[in-house]
């Protein structure tokens, strides 16, 4: 018996018709999108069949930085050639960015109250404005989150 994407679950119909799902991608879920690690396999399966259906991806504007960071780290241990890392580089363009400006009040709030860093709980406010789904390999932003947002948690 088939089961329905987790996707399709997260937003019900609306009386104006289907929800388009918005995904926030944490840079955990973004460094799986564009590296082979643990994970990696689920993260790009749940992208694909979310864009399939319509799905916009979204990322706080430093989530480029972070995941640009992972990719710089497996160059620099020679885990990717420059090219190799400068080809992953250009996938991450591929986000709508969220402007870190706009959430970061809430992002603040949210880190005094779960004593969680800002530049996790940015991807919580962030979520939370987009009434979004946060993808997200974070255990602990996956628990901070989870009682106000809905999450994805990959494994």
């Amino acid at each position: 018996m088939r089961q329905d994407p987790p996707h399709t679950r997260l937003h019900p119909t609306h009386k104006r018709g289907p929800k388009t799902l918005t995904l926030i991608l944490d840079a955990s879920a973004i460094v799986k999108l564009v590296l082979q690690e643990p994970g990696s396999t689920e993260t790009r399966r749940t992208i694909r069949e979310a864009v399939e259906d319509g799905a916009t991806l979204h990322a706080p504007a430093h989530a480029h930085t972070e995941a640009l960071n992972a990719i710089w780290k497996q160059a620099h241990l020679n885990r990717l050639t420059p090219d190799q890392a400068r080809d992953l580089e250009t996938i991450t363009r591929g986000l709508t960015p969220t402007p870190t400006t706009t959430d970061a009040g809430p992002a603040l709030e949210l880190a005094l109250t779960h004593h969680t860093p800002t530049h996790d709980t940015l991807y919580i406010a962030a979520a939370q404005r987009l009434d979004a789904t946060l993808l997200t390999a974070d255990k602990h932003q996956h628990q901070t989150a989870t009682p106000t947002t809905k999450t994805i948690l990959i494994k």
